[in-house]
């Protein structure tokens, strides 16, 4: 491949001379990289978070730079200045594990001898969490029982919420589930098939456009059949009773109501987003991950079986005690 190092080229404190790759700075090198062994291998959504990493973070920082010039001394500055930031913890290690996985690339085409990235340091102190920490988080004790009431009064998310928490379905599965794959009176669900995001990209790395389409789950052991606890079973037959006066003909179990085509992912995140600001709730910061995470706390305290909790323990339901 053009551009690789010969075996006798010099190497000066653990990396290429100045002649060597003159021509191919930093930027140049982790594109190629990255459309070989990131772009082709991964999810669109997990494309598109690299891809904005190197945009917004990497390649301001290092782009134009000859990675040979891209050593420790920048690097460790470089995760100093992210952490003094206040960047999330989670931010923070996918930037690391992306330079490392860029650089043991590049020690392997012997664009460098050593991985700088091997000796640099990331300090706790200061990391924000501002990204996936605060959401993994359940709802505080002190309003669960109102939140959970609200949630019994909305004809749309009970379902959602309930059938999210107890079954463990992932938000992509939940959106492609089909009443084919739902028998009420075996009380179980077969997980065949999830919604894939899939973006476009241009040659800048600039999102184009954006889709959705019902393919595989994220992985074969993802297909499984699930046992339905009853607080399941009994808010899904109240919402097919529900489709069925309200005329709403769909394949799927939680369709968008006016087309009855597919929810969108987005749409999804709306519904919630609407419950929410009726509410006053958005300092509590709630994802539909918060709910499975509360539901799972609650049993954890209760050392309750899942598939006997009774609604009323999160007064859920219709008059029920």
């Amino acid at each position: 491949m053009a551009g690789q190092l010969m075996t006798d080229e010099v190497f000066t404190n653990g990396y290429a001379t100045d002649t060597a790759n003159k021509e191919r700075n930093f930027e140049v090198l982790c594109r190629e990289w990255f459309e070989l062994f990131v772009a082709s291998t991964t999810s669109s959504t997990t494309e598109e978070s690299r891809r904005t990493i190197l945009k917004n973070h990497v390649y301001p920082e290092f782009g134009m730079l000859d990675i040979h010039n891209v050593d420790l001394n920048r690097l460790q500055r470089f995760f100093n200045e992210k952490v003094k930031a206040g960047l999330s913890a989670d931010h923070i290690n996918k930037m690391k594990n992306l330079l490392n996985n860029f650089m043991v690339y590049a020690v392997k085409k012997h664009y460098i001898k050593a991985n700088p990235m091997e000796e640099v340091v990331i300090k706790n102190k200061g990391i924000g969490t501002s990204g996936g920490e605060e959401k993994d988080k359940a709802l505080r004790q002190e309003i669960r029982q109102q939140v959970f009431a609200w949630v019994a009064e909305d004809t749309l998310l009970k379902p959602i919420v309930i059938t999210f928490a107890f079954t463990g379905l992932q938000p992509q599965e939940l959106i492609a589930l089909e009443w084919q794959n739902v028998n009420l009176d075996a009380k179980t669900i077969v997980v065949k098939k999830a919604v894939n995001r899939v973006i476009n990209f241009d040659d800048d790395g600039n999102v184009v456009s954006r889709g959705a389409t019902v393919g595989k789950t994220k992985t074969p052991k993802s297909v499984r059949t699930i046992i339905m606890p009853d607080i399941v079973v009994g808010v899904l037959k109240e919402w097919q009773s529900y489709c069925e006066d309200n005329h709403i003909q769909s394949k799927f179990v939680f369709p968008n109501t006016k087309t009855g085509g597919m929810r969108t992912y987005s749409g999804l995140r709306s519904l919630l987003e609407r419950f929410i600001k009726k509410y006053g709730l958005q300092e509590e910061k709630i994802t539909l991950y918060t709910f499975r995470h509360t539901f799972a706390t609650v049993l954890l305290e209760e050392r309750e079986n899942p598939r006997c909790i009774p609604r009323a323990k999160f007064n859920i339901g219709r008059g029920e005690n």
